[in-house]
């Protein structure tokens, strides 16, 4: 099985664990923790998909400046977040940037899988036509280099190299025009 290295599992893999290795962070500012702005908070905290959990990393970044949160106050701030977060639209919009969308958050669930499902289609397809294009001017770069330096033994190689590269280019224009009708259908 041959690793396909490109921009969209570069993506899928290494997004996720962003998240990972900046999870120790502070989650708020000591200037944050002493305005005590807890339901502006809760709605951000909420609007962006975190979960409850988020707010005992507000605690703990806020505990060394001896401050606690306003529980009850950010809980209806998140709530009201929450309310623009697990909209379909919004859902659409997350997968449409390949962004990863907490599901786990949200009541209605299966809604927003179909909307994220659509609108992360649509950036993987983007991603392909980049790709495709990106391969191809790669391998009209590299024909004509190779072309000019002539490193053919045999007018037969020559034209074997050449319905090769004939048959990869109309490959990829097939795929390209595939993807673009895919993606006027989708938008």
């Amino acid at each position: 099985m041959k690793l396909r290295i490109s921009l969209r599992n570069i993506m899928r893999y290494t997004v996720p664990m962003c998240g990972v290795f900046f999870y120790g962070c502070a989650t708020l500012s000591e200037k944050d923790c002493h305005l005590g702005r807890w339901y502006d908070i809760g709605f951000r905290d909420g609007s962006r998909g975190y979960s409850i959990s988020r707010l005992a990393d507000h605690r703990d970044a806020c505990i060394e400046y001896a401050i606690e949160p306003n529980q009850e106050i950010w809980k209806q701030g998140w709530m009201e977040g929450l309310q623009h977060y697990c909209r379909a639209e919004n859902a659409y919009e997350v997968g449409r940037t390949g962004e990863h969308f907490n599901m786990a958050v949200c009541s209605n669930q299966n809604e927003l899988e179909v909307a994220y499902q659509d609108g992360l289609r649509i950036y993987e397809t983007a991603l392909e036509i980049s790709e495709l294009k990106q391969e191809r001017a790669e391998l009209v770069k590299n024909a004509k280099e190779t072309l000019q330096s002539r490193q053919f033994e045999s007018d037969r190689e020559l034209l074997l190299y050449r319905e090769q590269l004939y048959f990869r280019l109309r490959q990829i224009d097939r795929e390209l025009r595939l993807l673009r009708w895919d993606q006027l259908l989708t938008d």
